[in-house]
């Protein structure tokens, strides 16, 4: 096959379903000898993202620059970590990162850490006085149920600026209660909202259907 061909190639839905399923897991390095290298690190602590879809995130944040990037489920906190080192490179932004569990995360000075249930109405209610009058970009990575997608979505979109995206990870899973649902429902009921296919710039993909950008609004008058 020619290197043109490769790069013009497209897998079929089913086979780059089960490639993202089987990379959802962790399993990104196939010898089982080597736990440790199942994951990324970023900046020596582990990023629960493929690495493509960090050079997604980084030309996203790049281009569109937004004041504040929301993320649910830190987990050990190397993806806020990403994010706010983009917001150092760009001497522009900050980061709300939002976790049940305390752990020892590394801090950062863009970075704010929220402990707590992210579609609780406290912790909601205390992101969105924060991010008020700003532009505001949001990736939700906790709980990937279709229920818990669906009240995350419904909380934190409307902080959402036009133009800028709303990611949710894990939503290429269609099995029953999976967040795919949540956001097939949430783009129905919501015109103003797109699915832009960012992650068909690579051959994979973990967030493979989930790049949600708010539509710019025509103002007319002003």
């Amino acid at each position: 096959m020619r290197l043109s061909s490769l790069f013009n190639y497209h897998l079929t839905p089913e086979v780059e379903h089960g490639f993202s399923r089987h990379l959802t897991h962790g399993k990104w390095v196939p010898n089982g000898d080597l736990p440790e290298m199942n994951r990324p690190l970023w900046r020596g602590t582990p990023v629960g993202k493929f690495p493509a879809d960090l050079i997604l995130y980084h030309q996203v944040i790049y281009r569109n620059r937004p004041d504040w990037i929301i993320e649910t489920g830190s987990a050990q906190g190397g993806s806020s970590l990403f994010y706010g080192d983009m917001c150092d490179l760009m001497g522009h932004g900050q980061v709300i990162t939002i976790d049940r569990h305390v752990e020892d995360r590394p801090t950062h000075s863009r970075v704010r850490q929220f402990i707590g249930n992210s579609a609780h109405p406290v912790i909601v209610n205390a992101v969105t006085e924060l991010v008020r009058g700003c532009s505001v970009m949001v990736t939700l990575d906790s709980d990937h149920r279709e229920s818990h997608v669906g009240k995350e979505l419904s909380a934190y979109a409307p902080l959402v600026s036009d133009g800028q995206y709303l990611v949710v990870e894990d939503s290429q899973d269609p099995r029953p209660g999976r967040a795919y649902h949540a956001v097939e429902m949430f783009l129905v009921n919501n015109p103003e909202w797109e699915r832009v296919p960012v992650e068909r710039q690579f051959l994979l993909c973990v967030t493979r259907l989930g790049w949600l950008r708010r539509k710019v609004q025509t103002r007319f008058g002003i």
